[in-house]
């Protein structure tokens, strides 16, 4: 390890581009609308279980293409411009949820949401990397760290917003902060492609040749597992409101319980997963999501049914680390596209999931699918148990 790091790494929280994207990170969490709150608006606006369903799903199947495209803008026209445009996707898309007095406008309002967030994602990256170089880990680190901090008040201050003076304010609140953090961002980000493209070949664009690694396929057919058939995590305000009569208030505090759940447990996760392998600590992950959906339509109080979703957030922190897994189960030259294979994966099986649980939530109800995510989170677990690491190790090595 380079000794000089711990001295350099305040310095780089200072470059510009970390300032700027720390700006967009304190925006987005001052008020923190989680799937929770999104689902009680929409159903406000008259949407039902089905019509949901297909929003959270089409919006997931719009990242799969936005996140490509946030790619190759990022290496074309540069992160700085390819940042600005996805932060005024996502601003114009909140504009158009608090003007629409119906599920549908508010519907394509949030997949012009989606698409900006996407487009952000791999731009971010890009920026973040050119701006840091071998900072970026720790940079990184910190900017997830703050959104969780800020966005545990963020949460609970949204619902109490929306419960006072209603969608429309809290939305118009929400797209005011992003056009302050494009303003910032406009000042603060270089000008110029601050990572200059490189000539590759047709191969290295390519993602299934991938598949030939066993362990990648069990990794990415696991994460699909959990991902499709956990769609019980975007329906639950449903069943909630229905048998509590919980308001937005209430629904709030589960997003502020993951936010602080992240908080609490991303680097003693990341700590774990150093010493004794991602698998093991992806695996108990998916177990524990199991855990707290498979007990999820049997509680009688509140109360509990915040610590299942803090066991179940937990779950959801460590799962995280299947990335890591599939990531290391090729080799080095390949890693890149391993994650975006993966990153594929986990929002094509989301679009299906989510899509299709509107329907199935209407058909099976609450309890079954509570039991049918449960079973995906286990089953994923189970083919992460079958993943081996390949004979030439291709994990970095540890300093």
């Amino acid at each position: 390890m380079d000794v000089q790091s711990p001295h350099r790494i305040p310095l780089a929280l200072t470059h510009p581009t970390v300032l700027g994207l720390l700006c967009l990170q304190v925006c987005g969490a001052a008020l923190d609308v989680g799937i929770a709150l999104f689902a009680l608006f929409m159903a406000d606006r008259g949407a039902s279980a089905r019509e949901l369903g297909w929003v959270l799903g089409s919006g997931w199947a719009i990242a799969v293409g936005a996140s490509l495209l946030g790619g190759q803008a990022a290496d074309r026209w540069g992160p700085r411009r390819t940042i600005l445009a996805g932060t005024a996707s996502v601003m114009l898309g909140l504009l158009g949820e608090a003007l629409s007095r119906t599920w549908f406008p508010a519907g394509a309002s949030y997949l012009l949401v989606q698409a900006g967030q996407a487009v952000l994602y791999p731009a971010v990256l890009r920026g973040i990397g050119a701006a840091t170089r071998e900072q970026a880990g720790s940079v990184l680190g910190f900017l997830h760290t703050c959104y969780s901090a800020l966005g545990i008040p963020g949460a609970l201050l949204a619902g109490w917003v929306a419960e006072r003076w209603g969608w429309g304010v809290l939305y118009e609140a929400k797209a005011a902060l992003y056009l302050g953090a494009c303003a910032v961002l406009f000042v603060l980000l270089p000008k110029g492609n601050m990572a200059p493209r490189s000539a590759r070949s047709e191969e290295t664009r390519l993602w299934w040749p991938l598949l030939r690694h066993v362990a990648l396929r069990y990794t990415c057919a696991a994460v699909i597992l959990v991902t499709l058939c956990g769609y019980a995590s975007s329906f639950y305000p449903y069943d909630l409101r229905a048998r509590f009569g919980l308001g937005p208030a209430v629904l709030a505090r589960f997003a502020a319980i993951y936010n602080a759940v992240c908080l609490l447990s991303n680097w003693p996760a990341g700590i774990a997963s150093d010493r004794w392998g991602r698998r093991p600590v992806a695996v108990l992950g998916y177990g524990l999501m199991a855990l707290a959906w498979a007990f999820f339509p049997w509680v009688s109080r509140v109360a509990s049914l915040y610590a299942l979703y803090a066991l179940y957030s937990l779950g959801n922190s460590l799962g995280y680390y299947a990335t890591l897994v599939a990531m290391e189960a090729v080799p080095r030259p390949e890693q890149g596209r391993a994650v975006g294979l993966f990153n594929a994966c986990i929002q094509g099986g989301a679009a299906l999931g989510e899509s299709a649980g509107g329907a199935l939530w209407g058909i099976v109800g609450a309890t079954w699918s509570y039991l049918l995510a449960a079973l995906g989170a286990l089953a994923g677990a189970l083919l992460l148990v079958r993943v081996r690491p390949p004979s030439s190790p291709a994990r970095p090595s540890q300093t």
